[in-house]
């Protein structure tokens, strides 16, 4: 059954239907359901290891997602869909909570999401898909 928000971005959603259309949704809270596991797992290496794996096979799964799940065609989508991603699970910490010893590491990395989500969400993926948008 394809997700209720699989159509593509037109010229005419607004910037928030755009930007929902854009967000893997349920692939992130599968990573987020995942990832928030890693806290009962003792050893620092394994939490390292795993949390890395989990990434990696939610970013593998996105473009399956957005093609299959989704029943997204649009290969623009489908790359802005994987980009939102990586961006978002980074801006959160994502693997770097595992991989940054040192806190100053882990908030640097944090901030540069954040801004990096800032401006793909608000700035280049607005501009590129309504250029891309068919009428």
């Amino acid at each position: 059954m394809p997700s209720p928000i699989s159509s593509p971005v037109t010229k005419n959603d607004k910037y928030f239907d755009a930007l929902k259309k854009h967000l893997p949704a349920g692939l992130l809270a599968t990573y987020l359901a995942a990832d928030g596991l890693l806290s009962g797992i003792p050893s620092e290496n394994a939490r390292l290891g795993m949390s890395w794996i989990i990434f990696l096979s939610c970013l593998v799964a996105c473009p399956l997602w957005m093609r299959f799940y989704e029943v997204n065609r649009s290969a623009l989508q489908i790359v802005f869909s994987c980009v939102s991603f990586v961006i978002l699970t980074i801006s959160m910490g994502g693997p770097l909570n595992e991989t940054f010893q040192n806190p100053d590491h882990l908030a640097t990395a944090k901030v540069i999401g954040a801004i990096t989500a800032i401006l793909f969400t608000g700035l280049i993926a607005p501009l590129v898909s309504k250029a891309a948008a068919p009428a």
